[in-house]
């Protein structure tokens, strides 16, 4: 019934045999103690995987590259480390709310309260830009 606004899906659901239809709750991952071990380091979705509720996964994906390039600055054990402290709390924050949306979505449960409204959510996400915050982080470390 949530696909009213599309017949032509209903139409090959429909024609499709129930036993070839695999139906799988979405689930929610954990967040990851450490994204790096050595010299091996987690990106992407690898390290903070998104169910499809806000559209985010490839996003931070691309704001890890930029992050580990500036990371990389210097030492690579240094910048795995600034990598992973870097881009931690922001995947976390995304990957927190994402989770709530989809729980909200899915389960049509309405009642659970976002940790940010759904402006302040759009505003870190769409007005992030890594190498501003990359001088803010060296004037505070600086000051």
């Amino acid at each position: 019934e949530d696909y009213n606004m599309y017949p032509e899906l209903q139409k090959a659901v429909k024609a499709t045999g129930s036993e070839s239809i695999f139906y799988n709750r979405l689930k929610a991952l954990h967040f990851l103690d450490s994204w790096v071990k050595g010299r091996c380091i987690l990106m992407g979705d690898a390290a903070h995987a998104m169910v499809p509720a806000t559209g985010q996964g490839a996003g931070l994906a691309m704001e890890d590259a930029v992050q580990l390039g500036m990371s990389l600055e210097g030492s690579m054990d240094d910048g795995l480390r600034h990598f992973e402290q870097a881009r931690k709390p922001r995947c976390e924050m995304v990957q927190g709310m994402n989770n709530v949306g989809a729980r909200q979505a899915y389960n049509k449960d309405k009642t659970e309260e976002r940790p940010l409204s759904q402006e302040e959510f759009s505003r870190l996400l769409y007005n992030f830009e890594p190498v501003k915050w990359k001088e803010s982080q060296a004037t505070t470390a600086m000051g």
